[in-house]
């Protein structure tokens, strides 16, 4: 394509002496003059930072064409391009018009023009953003991933691979996790990582647990016992508990009930200021039971290994 165009002007110029030739935009536009600017890119498209040649020619009027000794190159999109003689860079990507100005040997002023679409260089920094840095076991965070080039080109970072810890749910642009602790979440991008570290602490209060050391207990005897406060998801909390008996004859005290008298006990424990709340129930039954046997009659010999009687039996603590 750009062989035809350079043809195109060359037959141009040579069939209109006292025509000036200007290229701009890929389109030709005559005016008074003698000399026209002929300018082309080596290449419609680059990555920034590549360096990208370039030919500069001033024509006369009968197409003999010389390379043109002084000349100014400028861009729309980066006005301080760097530029030699052959080869010029550009640093900011998007779609620049690259124009040139040069002055003839009849001292006019001659513009030409190319276009450059530009691409960011490979990532050279790679951020991820929370939306916070410590949240509840089953809350949402919110991330963002954003990278630039070396230049501070802005590049997409649909193709990032994105790395979080096992324990992590990972959904769209949003981390949570449900078990208490450290985490990390991972972003490459053309060989560079990115990270970001957030917390997860429990949850609000959601269960409790009333744990006894012993439940077999004889009357005078003591156990220990422990409280466990979690919340939904397990994760044990700092909530404050309560714990109490029902019925009187137990003495608590910080980690210890005392069963002082015979009867079945429920023994409680509770969130503090909350409804949720456990119960263990303890009988203590030292005393056996009252007999009163009706058959067969007191004092009856008999050769049986068995002997069935009949009669009544009360406990004061067992049904």
């Amino acid at each position: 394509m750009r062989a035809v165009w350079f043809g195109i002007v060359f037959s141009l110029v040579a069939g209109c002496r006292s025509k000036n030739v200007t290229v701009e935009g890929g389109v030709l536009e005559e005016t008074e003059g003698e000399y026209s600017l002929l300018f082309t890119l080596d290449s419609e498209a680059s990555i920034a930072g590549e360096n990208v040649g370039f030919t500069v020619f001033m024509l006369d009027a009968d197409g003999v064409s010389t390379e043109a000794d002084s000349f100014t190159i400028n861009s729309d999109v980066e006005p301080a391009l760097e530029v030699t003689d052959s080869v010029l860079i550009a640093t900011v990507a998007g779609s620049h018009t690259v124009s040139v100005t040069a002055t003839d040997a009849a001292g006019v002023e001659q513009s030409a023009t190319d276009t450059l679409e530009v691409t960011g260089a490979p990532a050279a920094v790679v951020t991820v953003q929370l939306s916070a840095d410590e949240v509840h076991a089953g809350e949402l965070i919110d991330f963002e991933v954003s990278a630039a080039d070396s230049y501070g080109n802005v590049l997409d970072t649909s193709a990032a691979e994105i790395t979080v810890d096992d324990a992590v749910s990972l959904e769209g642009g949003t981390v949570s996790a449900t078990t208490v602790g450290d985490y990390v979440i991972t972003v490459s991008l053309d060989g560079v990582q990115g990270e970001a570290a957030w917390s997860v602490t429990p949850g609000p209060a959601a269960n409790i647990d009333l744990i006894l050391e012993d439940t077999f207990l004889e009357l005078g005897d003591e156990t220990e016992f422990s409280v466990v406060v979690t919340d939904e998801f397990g994760n044990e909390t700092e909530d404050p508990a309560t714990v109490g008996v029902i019925e009187p004859g137990v003495t608590v005290t910080e980690d210890e009930f005392s069963f002082e008298s015979e009867g079945v006990f429920n023994c409680w424990a509770e969130v503090t200021g909350t409804d949720i709340m456990d119960v263990e129930t303890v009988v203590i039954d030292s005393t056996g039971p009252s007999l009163d046997v009706w058959t067969p009659d007191r004092g009856t010999w008999t050769s049986e290994s068995m002997v069935e009687v009949t009669g009544y039996a009360e406990d004061a603590v067992s049904d």
